[in-house]
């Protein structure tokens, strides 16, 4: 089967953000197998199947993307921009007394334990197999969604390299993650309704679905 590498090469960097331990063909035919079986199935298994079917399994399709990669970044990025607030306020206080940027990390891992700090560790892991510390924060980059934990990423890089001071802008980029975290919970609760709305929608759907899936009337 041949694969196209634009959509390889999005599924792996999907992946790779969603912090998945599965290989990117893995994902792709795991898709494929499962949109195939639910598509025979309901092609055999109703009167209306050949109608169905297609429906079904092109929402399913798309929905498999998102569900188990799209969420999973949005949610990972909301944790990682919130343990951001708690891990680098710390590290610019290790930092102002004179560390280098890798042991203004170290330790700073030895007080905030979160999935920042863990990703962190990974980076010194890596420095000690014999990585530079600037290629390991850039391999580190590929594995975080949210723009602003990555801007300190790469103000780290630029410190470690130029020894300049970058308490001012981590200290902008945790601003901005403090505005975005109020926008968004704003967002959430005007919503609120239109999601209920939504899901009544799709029970409605799904119900209507069943009883002409199975001949209930």
């Amino acid at each position: 089967m041949i694969i196209n590498n634009k959509m390889y090469k999005r599924i792996e960097k999907k992946i790779n953000l969603a912090n998945l331990k599965v290989k990117p063909m893995a994902f792709i035919y795991i898709r494929l197998i499962m949109t195939a079986i639910v598509f025979i199935l309901l092609l055999v298994s109703s009167k209306y199947g050949y109608f169905i079917a297609p429906i079904v399994s092109i929402v399913l399709y798309i929905l498999f993307e998102y569900i188990c990669l799209d969420k999973t970044i949005i949610e990972r990025m909301e944790l990682l921009e919130k343990d951001a607030l708690e891990f680098f306020p710390i590290f610019n206080i290790v930092f102002k007394n004179g560390k280098s940027v890798k042991n203004a990390i170290e330790k700073t891992i030895e007080i905030v334990d979160n999935s920042l700090s863990e990703e962190f560790k990974l980076v010194l892991d890596n420095v000690n197999l014999g990585k530079s510390l600037d290629e390991s924060l850039l391999n580190m980059s590929k594995r975080i969604p949210s723009i602003m934990v990555n801007n300190v990423i790469t103000d780290l890089t630029e410190s470690n390299r130029l020894g300049n001071n970058i308490n001012e802008s981590i200290n902008l980029q945790l601003d901005l993650i403090n505005e975005k975290r109020k926008k968004d919970y704003l967002t959430d609760l005007r919503i609120i309704p239109f999601r209920i709305t939504i899901m009544f929608i799709i029970f409605i759907l799904l119900f209507l679905g069943t009883v002409i899936l199975f001949g209930i009337i």
